[in-house]
């Protein structure tokens, strides 16, 4: 065979290789679109507490990624309102019976609501599937469990099991955020600040910014209240806490002599005009004319972020955060979760799509920000809400997604995913890690309490007469009947 025959040859070859791949190719593509066709895709409801958003555009931009996937579901969001005449008891209630009638397959939990945990008491009414096998014994399960810091899945346990995945509180930390000029001025570094030392700088800079003539500054424009010391952990009853030093009891906080001090220094820096009131909180922080405010996050630059975002302070002043090791919370679990419904008749394809969701930072994306171009932009890596989707998707940011996932917001930081995982990781564990108090018998009790708490602002060292009000606090709590809310919590502590 001469060489050009030879050529000849092997460009037939070449062609009818090239056809056949084609041929191939098609074929494979057709028989996508029909094993697609013939997939039945199924529906899977997700109800939502409380909410008077419009999800739509979250649900369709979450459809169509797990359609790109080749997940053959669909999420269909179903919201539950509450009745503002009944009481908290009632509509926690009335969810669950929303729960069974609608045939609901995944749960949304809200964090502390009113004085109830509803993932807790969910779980405690049986109305949760664990996903424990999802976990231990699928490729996505493990996936999920993954996506998360180990730590975290801790706080998530009820009797050894998990129930729920977590979009995290990140109130771990607690720092004063401090005005540049002012800071400098009256000597505050960028090291950790005691209670005590920011107590006697605010007392300063207040006597000598009035001296100077000085009418519109306030040292302090807030201070946490309840959580006063790290050895303490809050519960749902905001006049009982949980002493962690020894032995871990409930104790009446009203009765404990390091609250009250706590109290008497909030005061003496009320009583000197260093604490802003109500009436002029807020313009205090526009003027600028402030020392400190306080706020709790993940890093000190996040914090910087969130205040600033919060009260409209703008970009000139320059802001910086000091942490305040004393006010720490430890990793509780606080926070929206979401979970299976135990009366779902799907509860393995609700699990895997639920631990598909919070694995995959594009279903996560679509989740929290909805659809690119439509519900929001990407610059420079953050995603920035549409005007009109603003609200919408702050709450979808608290309710859903895997934040170790998702991209930075427009108020966080770039590295949020490192920074938030590396605080999670670093984290002191909750003494109550796997722990939920039962409140089915004292849950009305402890909303009476929370009730008085709230309207007394003593409890933020706002008064006149700090030992009457503290008096007249101590004689409401025992009239509702804290003495026996400690005793039950002291009880269920003494079981577990």
């Amino acid at each position: 065979m001469s060489y050009w025959k030879k050529q000849e040859v092997e460009q037939m070859r070449k062609k009818c290789g090239l056809f056949i791949l084609g041929m191939l190719i098609a074929g494979l593509f057709v028989m996508v679109k029909i094993y697609k066709s013939s997939t039945k895709i199924i529906t899977l409801s997700w109800a939502v507490f409380d909410s008077p958003y419009d999800y739509s555009v979250a649900e369709q931009a979450l459809n169509k990624n797990l359609e790109k996937k080749n997940y053959p579901y669909e999420i269909k969001f179903m919201n539950f309102s509450m009745d503002y005449e009944k009481t908290y008891a009632e509509n926690f209630d009335a969810y669950m019976e929303f729960i069974k009638q609608e045939n609901i397959d995944l749960v949304n939990c809200p964090g502390i609501w009113g004085a109830y945990d509803v993932y807790a008491m969910m779980i405690q009414n049986k109305m949760l599937e664990p996903l424990d096998y999802c976990i231990n014994k699928t490729d996505i399960g493990k996936a999920l469990y993954e996506s998360y810091p180990e730590k975290l899945w801790e706080t998530m346990k009820d009797g050894g099991k998990i129930y729920g995945v977590l979009t995290p509180y990140t109130n771990l930390n607690y720092y004063a955020v401090i005005k540049a000029e002012y800071g400098q001025k009256y000597g505050i570094g960028k090291e950790e600040l005691s209670i005590q030392t920011l107590k006697k700088i605010l007392l300063k800079a207040q006597k000598e910014e009035e001296a100077a003539g000085n009418e519109a500054f306030i040292a302090g424009v807030s201070l946490p209240y309840y959580h006063f010391a790290a050895n303490y952990e809050y519960t749902v009853c905001n006049f009982v806490e949980v002493s962690t030093d020894e032995n871990i009891k409930a104790v009446n906080i009203l009765q404990e002599p390091m609250y009250e001090n706590w109290l008497k220094d909030i005061n003496q820096i009320y009583l000197a005009g260093a604490l802003a009131d109500e009436k002029d909180y807020w313009e205090k922080l526009e003027n600028g004319e402030f020392l400190m405010v306080g706020g709790y996050s993940y890093s000190s630059e996040a914090t910087v972020e969130a205040i600033r975002a919060a009260y409209g302070i703008p970009e000139e002043c320059e802001l910086y955060a000091v942490e305040m090791p004393e006010l720490k919370n430890p990793l509780n679990g606080s926070g929206m979760k979401n979970a299976v419904s135990a009366n779902s008749g799907n509860k393995e394809k609700a699990a895997e799509v639920l631990a598909a969701i919070y694995s995959d930072s594009e279903l996560s994306n679509a989740i929290v920000y909805g659809e690119e171009g439509v519900s929001y932009t990407n610059k420079d890596g953050f995603a920035i809400y549409t005007d009109d989707y603003a609200e919408t998707g702050m709450f979808l940011q608290e309710a859903f997604g895997n934040p170790f996932l998702v991209y930075p917001g427009q108020n966080d930081i770039a590295d949020k995913q490192q920074r938030l995982w590396e605080a999670m990781e670093n984290a002191e564990l909750s003494k109550l890690a796997g722990f939920h108090f039962n409140m089915e018998q004292i849950g009305e009790t402890i909303q009476e309490l929370n009730t008085i708490s709230m309207k007394n602002q003593l409890l933020y060292g706002k008064t006149k007469d700090l030992q009457t009000d503290l008096e007249k606090a101590r004689e409401e709590a025992d009239k509702a009947g804290i003495e026996s809310i400690v005793e039950e919590m002291n009880r269920q502590l003494s079981d577990w």
